[in-house]
């Protein structure tokens, strides 16, 4: 009789810790739901900019320079990465980001998130991310409607957004800078030439 005591004793310890698993992933899954399914889905919802003024709207870099982005620009169009110093994916892409536009007429600058600029400088100095071109404002997510990392935003010369896509690896980097390569107002000197 004790036998059956003791199975029935391990048959309510196993079923409270199956319990106890299904609560935790039951929550978990909860959380990833909260990080990904509103931020698209409103970001789906909401008017897309197509054009910002790049002579009013201000940012700073990691040097501490204040200046507008017009003046980042330089007469080119901007590529604006916005990054985030605990985002995997993010790692994953600074190798491949420069090279991959390094023949557009495009200036590639880094758009940190709302870390703390202790923590972007760290992340800066760690990847070797030139601290000109990393620019630390929340503006400017605000006003292009980023609501993710790693997120590409492309910006021609005259502030119109011709590109807005959530980044999920180097290949759909790749595949954004060929699409760019095919259209005539993005091509450098390399391309007119040939």
């Amino acid at each position: 009789m004790s036998w059956l005591l003791v199975s029935d004793v391990a048959l309510l310890v196993v079923i409270g810790g199956l319990v106890v698993v299904v609560l935790v992933l039951a929550r978990q899954i909860g959380v990833l739901h909260e990080r990904t399914a509103p931020a698209g889905a409103l970001l789906r919802r909401a008017a897309q900019v197509e054009h910002i003024d790049l002579v009013e709207l201000e940012v700073e870099n990691l040097a501490g320079d204040v200046f507008n982005l017009a003046r980042v620009a330089g007469g080119k169009g901007l590529a604006l990465l916005f990054v985030g110093p605990d985002c995997p994916v993010c790692r994953s892409l600074l190798g491949h980001y420069e090279p991959v536009f390094a023949d557009l007429e495009l200036v590639p600058c880094w758009v940190g998130n709302a870390q703390p600029k202790s923590e972007q400088v760290a992340y800066a100095d760690r990847h070797g991310l030139d601290s000109t071109r990393y620019l630390v404002t929340a503006q400017l997510g605000i006003n292009l409607q980023v609501m993710q990392t790693p997120t590409l935003v492309i910006v021609d010369a005259d502030g119109s957004v011709a590109v807005r896509e959530k980044l999920r690896g180097p290949r759909q980097l790749a595949n954004i800078a060929a699409r760019l390569h095919k259209s005539e107002s993005y091509r450098g000197a390399t391309h007119e030439m040939a």
